[in-house]
């Protein structure tokens, strides 16, 4: 996420209260969960939003 926004965009979205949890987290999320959490964001919210490829 972060090649892509901002620390504080991110922690705001994840619920982080500081940046020294979120650093403590951001430093091991691996593709292949980001993949799997994306899949669940979209069957979850895709009936209220609209999830387009690379979103």
């Amino acid at each position: 996420m972060l090649d892509e926004a901002e620390a504080e965009d991110i922690m705001r979205t994840t619920g982080h209260k500081t940046k020294a949890v979120f650093d403590e987290y951001a430093d091991h999320i691996e593709n292949e969960n980001l993949e799997k959490m994306g899949k669940v964001a979209a069957n979850v919210f895709g009936n209220v939003l609209s999830f387009g490829k690379g979103a």
